[in-house]
Order: structure tokens, then C-alpha cells, then sequence
């Protein structure tokens, strides 16, 4: 994954994945600047230490269980280590238990921001849809919301937006497209993905696509 669209798309998708958590071992293969780019952003934030990782001892990456026992030469006062059925105990560094969480009440404003939209930002459901606002679009008037659900979840995720419509009609921007695009005619369903670039200047907007 090199360029800034793939680690977009990669983080848009992984956002309605249910896990919106990135391992060490992952961003490890980003360009540098890409995945510094979104801390500094905030739409990447460092979660609580991972509970698992790959074994990289013996060739065949299972995950196992992240234990621990006493160490008076870690700063931490303790070592982690996993058990692989075929070389023991092996020590995990204490980098390769970080984590990153993708903050999607971030990436909500950001969007807002970029889009230039008038209006607060709204959680409309839980960690999962947000209003961002509403501007002008194609000569009318539109509401703008961003859906982080997964795909199967759209019929009420389109529910709960269109609750929440205050113009005719509304763009519905979503991580995770959904297979068949079934109720509401008020709504036009875009994917994130690819109405968004993200480079050194933050994120961008194609509103010209929209």
C-alpha cells in the first residue's frame, strides 16, 4: 500500500468493518508520512495495547494471545510474550502492541470542513452516522451525511438519515457501499472512497462528482 488513495480506501473500509483498529504490524507497511499525516489529522488515534499479534518466529503468522510476566530490565516492569506451538515462548517488543482506532467523529468534521457545508456536525446514531450539514449542490439545496456501518446496515442507516432530512433531498456518503441500493428515493448513496483524496493538505472533496 503506497499511495494516499489505497491507505484512504484502506481506512474508509476498515471504518465499517465492525473493528476500526489498525496494528503495528499494518501501518508498519504505510509510507511514513501517510499514516503520520492521519494522527496528526485525528482521524487516527492510539487505542489501548493489543490483546494478540502474528507470531513471526516460526514462518506460519498465527495470532496468539499477548501474555506477560515480570521483567526488571523493561521499563514497564513486565515482558510480552506469545506462546507458538512450535518454538515456545516467544517476546513480542513492546512496539508491535500498538494500535491505532479510527475516529470517525473526526473524520465527520473534517469532511464538513472540506466540503464547506453550513450547520453543525450531528451523531445522529451512534459511532456509526453523522449529519455533516448542508450545502448547494447540482442548483439545490442538499444534506449531507456520512454512514461508517457496514453495508448490510443500510436500509437503517437511509432510515435514520432521512429522518433527519430538512432539505428535499440528501447525499448519504458511506465507508462501505451496500450491495443493493433498495428505499429511499431522496437519498443518493456515494462511496466515500472515491469522492475523497487524501494528500499533505488534509482531505479533499471531488464536490464536482457529487
Amino acid at each position: 500500500m503506497r499511495s494516499p488513495a489505497e491507505v484512504w480506501r484502506a481506512v474508509v473500509r476498515r471504518g465499517a468493518s465492525g473493528e476500526r483498529t489498525f496494528r503495528f504490524d499494518e501501518v508498519r507497511e504505510w509510507p511514513r508520512e501517510h499514516f503520520e499525516h492521519l494522527v496528526r489529522l485525528g482521524i487516527l488515534r492510539e487505542g489501548p495495547p493489543a490483546r494478540s499479534v502474528e507470531c513471526d518466529a516460526c514462518g506460519k503468522m498465527h495470532r496468539e494471545d499477548v501474555l506477560w510476566e515480570p521483567s526488571v530490565r523493561d521499563s514497564l516492569g513486565k515482558r510480552a510474550y506469545i506462546r507458538c506451538p512450535e518454538e515456545g515462548p516467544v517476546h513480542v517488543p513492546e512496539i508491535r502492541l500498538r494500535q491505532w482506532v479510527i475516529n470517525g467523529g473526526v473524520m465527520a468534521e473534517k469532511l464538513a470542513t472540506a466540503m464547506a457545508l453550513s450547520g453543525a456536525v450531528e451523531e445522529i446514531l451512534a459511532g456509526s452516522v453523522w449529519k455533516l450539514g448542508r450545502r448547494r449542490l447540482a442548483g439545490r439545496f442538499r444534506d449531507v451525511f456520512l454512514s461508517m456501518a457496514p453495508g448490510r446496515e443500510y436500509s437503517r442507516i437511509a432510515d435514520a438519515a432521512a429522518r433527519h432530512l430538512t432539505a428535499k433531498d440528501g447525499i448519504l456518503l458511506v465507508a462501505q457501499p451496500p450491495r443493493k441500493l433498495e428505499g429511499l428515493d431522496r437519498l443518493t448513496v456515494i462511496d466515500l472512497a472515491q469522492v475523497v483524496e487524501f494528500g499533505a493538505d488534509g482531505i479533499t472533496v471531488d464536490l464536482g462528482y457529487m
